[in-house]
């Protein structure tokens, strides 16, 4: 900041989005267009892991004939889980 603008009365220094609330609070109702896009990030990346891990087991289940790994209802789940995620969390 310049000295002649710390000079003025009333004058004052734009508050960093990162500075701005340090609560969990005040990131999920900032409507700061760079929180928003930095919790979109962490979010999708969270997604990303989720359906992965999804994508996983279910590939591990198909890589035996006897598919012992999770039961027949626990693969139903995993798979619908996996398509929501890639459908919902990407989009």
């Amino acid at each position: 900041m310049s000295a002649a603008r710390a000079a003025q009365p009333g004058a004052t220094e734009a508050v960093s989005y990162l500075q701005d609330g340090t609560t969990l609070r005040s990131w999920l109702t900032s409507t700061d267009h760079k929180r928003i896009a930095i919790l979109y990030a962490i979010s999708i990346t969270a997604f990303f892991f989720i359906g992965g891990l999804a994508a996983t087991l279910i590939r591990l289940e198909l890589a035996t004939p006897a598919g012992d790994l999770v039961s027949d209802d626990a693969y139903n789940r995993l798979f619908t889980a996996h398509g929501v995620v890639m459908v919902c969390g990407c989009s």
